[in-house]
């Protein structure tokens, strides 16, 4: 027994020394923490867009920081909320509960949005646009766990979608906003706060929101070369445009949809900007010796590349505009903190997939999953229709009293369907939770209370939800979703670019290293290799 004890005692020891070499600590956390999200950025676009970047936005971050060029996912659904609560909370689904953006919750019998909160009020405006908080979120977030840790810290988070500003700041928090369509205002529930602060209203008040409203979008200079590329088979129009070309400045569009067009326009991560310097400025954030944080999620990204694809001219100008806005707010915080007292880090909540017309036109085997799955069940096994309580994201939600063999029989006419690679049954699924791939990652994305007992994978290149086949999706295991952009930028860091494979649940706990407090509650992730060299 004394010879085990010191054997142990000794691995310790090594495992410390080793670990020592590679991670000199913290001694003074940063004055504030900007951790941002840009909704369904794929990596490759740090590398596609670059010719185009200017140098204080994305070049400043990828040569002056440190890059993790192989960062991913690992579990599956790649959606926004599953991604928001991996990126704060360093954990997956599996423990913080977000498995989807929308699930069947088996004890209340119905389809819940992973946000929504009946019980709370929206503050801000009169629309039921605010019904929402984290209640759904089991574990804490680093922003909760900052909270804890210093009492006076601000933990605050700006983005059009609720679901990206709340899960990315958890329950603990001094400011969640996000946007009202309706309106045009930056909103918030009951669950935060019983009222607007005064500097919000008078933002709301401004003309900020009208700025870029109503004029046309029109193609960057730098991409005018480009022009003849415009308008390609799998792009859809604007909502209440016509065609999907530049410029979009379509009256029409501008009526019918009122503040709506924000979420589709650059104009709208320009407005996401300039809310989030106000808050800085007025929540006077990074400016003593208490670390705050600061969570800002760029939303249009995503609601625009679902409509033209991420191959299109709208989404070439869409970063190079963003560009400028990071340009803009990280200026503005060497100016305000001090380039010394600010650390960075960007990611993204997942990316997106080739559209399945463009690759079948280069050769490419991809498709569209048809809806009407449940239809299709159960037209194949009728006797099984009592049983079937609901069908979404590819998860077939049983009745507990389902007969074993019915489901043998489902799994089986599942599989067979067009565009499904495999399907799963639940309870297999645990034993293939060490696997990083396939199986192993949709084992780390559900839990028996939220998700199905048969839960299909499609096979690459194919995806649900396609409008007409055009514009693109995600939510797949593929590296095409998975892999997205990992920068970390902050004065005390030498610049690096790391190869080896890191995870996107790495990030809380290491941010939580740096300011000094504890892991959120359910982190599963590793401290990434920021501090060597230092």
């Amino acid at each position: 027994m004394n010879r085990i004890i010191a054997f142990a005692s000794f691995l310790i020891c090594i495992s410390a020394q080793l670990f020592a070499q590679n991670y000199t600590g913290s001694p003074v956390p940063p004055r504030l923490v900007v951790v941002i999200s840009v909704d369904q950025m794929r990596n490759d676009y740090l590398e596609r867009f670059d010719a185009y970047f200017g140098e204080g936005g994305f070049q400043r971050l990828k040569r002056q920081g440190i890059r993790f060029s192989n960062a991913k996912y690992h579990y599956v659904p790649t959606y926004t909320g599953p991604g928001h609560a991996c990126i704060s909370t360093g954990t997956f689904p599996m423990y913080n509960g977000i498995v989807a953006n929308d699930w069947h919750e088996r004890g209340l019998g119905k389809s819940v949005y992973c946000v929504e909160d009946q019980s709370v009020r929206t503050i801000g405006s009169t629309t039921t646009a605010g019904l929402m908080s984290p209640k759904n979120l089991w574990t804490s977030t680093l922003g909760d766990e900052l909270k804890m840790a210093y009492p006076n810290a601000k933990n605050t988070a700006v983005a059009i979608k609720d679901r990206s500003a709340i899960l990315l700041s958890g329950h603990h928090s001094d400011g969640v906003y996000w946007l009202d369509p309706a309106n045009g205002h930056f909103i918030s529930s009951s669950f935060y706060v019983d009222a607007l602060p005064q500097w919000v209203h008078a933002f709301n008040q401004s003309k900020q929101k009208e700025v870029g409203l109503n004029q046309a979008w029109e193609l960057d200079k730098k991409l005018q070369g480009l022009k003849h590329l415009d308008r390609q088979e799998e792009e859809l129009p604007l909502p209440a445009e016509v065609d999907p070309i530049f410029p979009h400045n379509n009256s029409k569009s501008s009526s019918e949809l009122g503040y709506q067009r924000l979420k589709y326009l650059p104009a709208g991560n320009t407005l996401t900007v300039e809310f989030a310097l106000e808050m800085l400025r007025q929540e006077h954030l990074g400016l003593d010796d208490t670390p705050d944080l600061l969570n800002i999620s760029f939303s249009q990204p995503d609601i625009l590349g679902h409509q033209f694809g991420i191959r299109s001219l709208e989404i070439a100008d869409t970063y190079i505009k963003l560009d400028q806005e990071l340009a803009k707010l990280f200026g503005y915080l060497d100016q305000y903190i001090g380039a010394e007292h600010w650390v960075v880090v960007l990611t993204a909540d997942h990316g997106a997939a080739e559209n399945p017309l463009r690759a079948n036109a280069n050769r490419i085997p991809g498709g569209v999953i048809e809806g009407g799955i449940k239809e299709k069940l159960i037209q194949s096994v009728p006797e099984a229709a009592p049983f079937i309580e609901d069908v979404l994201n590819l998860n077939v939600y049983l009745k507990e009293d389902c007969p074993a063999e019915l489901k043998v029989k489902l799994r089986s006419v599942m599989r067979a369907l067009p565009g499904i690679l495999d399907v799963y049954e639940f309870d297999q699924l645990y034993s293939m939770l060490s696997l990083n791939h396939g199986p192993g990652m949709v084992a780390k994305g559900v839990h028996h209370s939220r998700s199905g007992d048969l839960i299909g994978i499609p096979k690459p290149g194919y995806m649900e939800g396609l409008r007409l086949g055009k514009g693109t999706t995600h939510g797949s295991p593929f590296v095409y979703d998975s892999h997205v952009p990992l920068l970390i930028y902050g004065g005390m860091f030498k610049p690096h670019i790391f190869v080896q494979e890191v995870g996107i649940e790495d990030i809380a706990p290491t941010l939580s290293q740096l300011l000094g407090i504890p892991a959120p509650n359910g982190s599963v992730g590793s401290i990434l290799p920021i501090f060597k060299g230092r």
